[in-house]
């Protein structure tokens, strides 16, 4: 948030200068990304949904922690099935972004109004979440949380300590990238 309302004057002066065609041709790009996404929640089912977030997160877990064991498979496949799906409800999200947006572009000569505007697209976008999505988020970002508690209540001496090491990379990676 912080560095884009430090970029926002500047960003402002460039949206308020593009022309009806560059807007137009960005908003094309939007609407297909909408369309590629609308389609894949038809395609995807919840069984797929599912099957897909266990492989990701015991891959992502395994990078950080090692090979897995029986009870913690059966903590990720266990929580990949109470993940509450948000595709649909992120597209809604999504395309209310967009027209926002384009209403924003429409009025782009008036920079205050934008710089306002853009504010909130783009600082907190979480103001236009509906009820429905903000309460899922919620819901699935505590069954995340559960499930690394979990996972961490489950890690032998060997995967604590790999971890550790990993963290303590990363430490010094955001140390570097702070000088």
């Amino acid at each position: 948030q912080r560095i884009v309302i430090e970029t926002l004057p500047a960003a402002t002066d460039i949206l308020s200068n593009l022309t009806d065609q560059q807007i137009n041709d960005f908003f094309e790009i939007l609407i297909e990304e909408e369309e590629d996404d609308a389609n894949d929640i038809k395609r995807d089912t919840q069984e797929q949904l599912a099957i897909e977030r266990e492989e990701y997160v015991s891959e992502k877990i395994t990078d950080l922690v090692g090979k897995l064991n029986d009870e913690q498979k059966t903590l990720i496949a266990q929580w990949s099935l109470k993940i509450e799906p948000i595709a649909q409800l992120s597209l809604d999200h999504s395309i209310q972004w967009r027209t926002k947006m384009q209403a924003t572009m429409a009025d782009r000569q008036n920079k205050q109004q934008l710089e306002e505007n853009l504010l909130v697209l783009f600082a907190y976008p979480d103001q236009l979440w509906s009820d429905q999505y903000r309460s899922v988020i919620e819901k699935n970002q505590h069954l995340v949380l559960t499930l690394l508690f979990d996972i961490n209540q489950t890690l032998t001496d060997k995967q604590r300590d790999k971890l550790i090491r990993k963290l303590n990379s990363f430490i010094e990676d955001l140390r570097d990238l702070s000088r």
